[in-house]
């Protein structure tokens, strides 16, 4: 499942995607020159974002994948952990490709989560369907973030709004195999 995801998302191929979109754009390259302050404000905004929701993601994963007994499962949350991680940095390389600012952190509301998360399995019982249905809630979560990333960038961000795109359907297709685990 996830191993495939994170085999298949590759940081250099990702690149090498958005420099082609961008010439097919007619944007030019990602240089500072040629993205507008206004494009720049909401590529940054949209971007962080979704660096804030990756980290959240990568930091929950972690947390979930402890414990586990299946270790199928096991394996697949410690992938998509990695696969969140790699989005990270893929996001920051792209901010910094422009010269905007980079966010470096989840947020404190993540941070709530995973504590909230840990309180539940203390008092409730650790269990792998427990622990798979909140990972899914992290994942749609997440999932909605990067969909308003998406509206916030529009078509006219080229290789940026590629990027998000490309990085909310392996979010989707780990989703989906997640799901397709629960309900077996």
């Amino acid at each position: 499942m996830a191993r495939t995801h994170s085999s298949r998302y590759n940081t250099a191929r990702t690149f090498a995607a958005l420099e082609a979109a961008v010439d097919h754009a007619h944007m030019g390259s990602f240089e500072k020159a040629n993205v507008s302050q206004k494009l720049k404000a909401r590529v940054s905004s949209a971007l962080n974002h979704c660096i804030e929701a990756a980290t959240d993601l990568e930091r929950f994963l972690g947390h979930a994948a402890v414990g586990l007994k299946d270790r199928t499962m096991h394996d697949a949350l410690h992938d998509a952990e990695k696969t969140a991680g790699d989005f990270v940095l893929a996001l920051q390389d792209a901010l910094r490709s422009i010269d905007a600012f980079v966010d470096n952190q989840g947020t404190g509301v993540g941070a709530l989560r995973r504590a909230a998360f840990e309180l539940d399995i203390a008092f409730s019982g650790r269990t792998d369907q427990r622990v798979l249905a909140r990972v899914e809630t992290a994942l749609l979560r997440t999932i909605g973030v990067y969909d308003q990333a998406l509206q916030e960038l529009g078509m006219r961000s080229g290789a940026f709004h590629m990027l998000v795109a490309e990085q909310r359907e392996v979010l989707s297709a780990i989703h989906r195999d997640l799901a397709h685990r629960i309900d077996m």
